[in-house]
C-alpha cells in the first residue's frame, strides 16, 4: 500500500511513444516501475491519445488562478487529478478554490469547489 499504483490505459501511439522520470532534487530518490505494453491492439477509430500535462509554480502569483490543466480543443476525457500545495506560511493551511470550465463555459465554471485542502 505504501509503494505500489497500477494503473491501465489503452494508449495507442501512432509511431512512437516515450516515458520520461526525472527526479528534480539533489539526492537520489527510491523509485519502483514496471512498464508493460502491447503493439496492436485493436482500437476505435476514436479512441483519441493519452496527453499528460505538468506544471509548477514556486510560487504561485497572488491574485492570479493557477492553471491545472490549460484550455483543451475537441472531445476528451479527464483520468485524474493530483494537486500538491507546500504553505510557505504557518498561518495558511493549502484552502483554495478550484474552477474546472467545460463544455463552452466561459464567466462560469460547471464545477466550483471550495476546499482544496482536502
Amino acid at each position: 500500500p505504501r509503494y505500489g499504483m497500477n494503473n491501465y490505459l489503452p494508449m495507442p501511439f501512432a509511431r512512437s511513444a516515450r516515458l520520461t522520470l526525472s527526479n528534480d532534487t539533489p539526492r537520489p530518490i527510491t523509485l519502483f516501475y514496471q512498464i508493460d505494453y502491447t503493439i496492436n491492439d485493436p482500437h476505435a477509430e476514436d479512441v483519441g491519445k493519452l496527453h499528460g500535462w505538468f506544471t509548477r509554480q514556486n510560487p504561485t502569483t497572488l491574485g492570479v488562478d493557477f492553471e491545472l490543466l490549460h484550455k483543451r480543443q475537441g472531445s476528451g476525457r479527464i483520468i485524474g487529478t493530483v494537486m500538491g500545495i507546500r504553505p510557505l506560511s504557518p498561518d495558511w493551511w493549502g484552502e483554495g478554490e478550484v474552477k474546472c470550465y467545460m463544455d463552452g463555459d466561459s464567466s462560469l465554471p460547471t464545477i466550483a469547489g471550495t476546499g482544496s485542502e482536502d
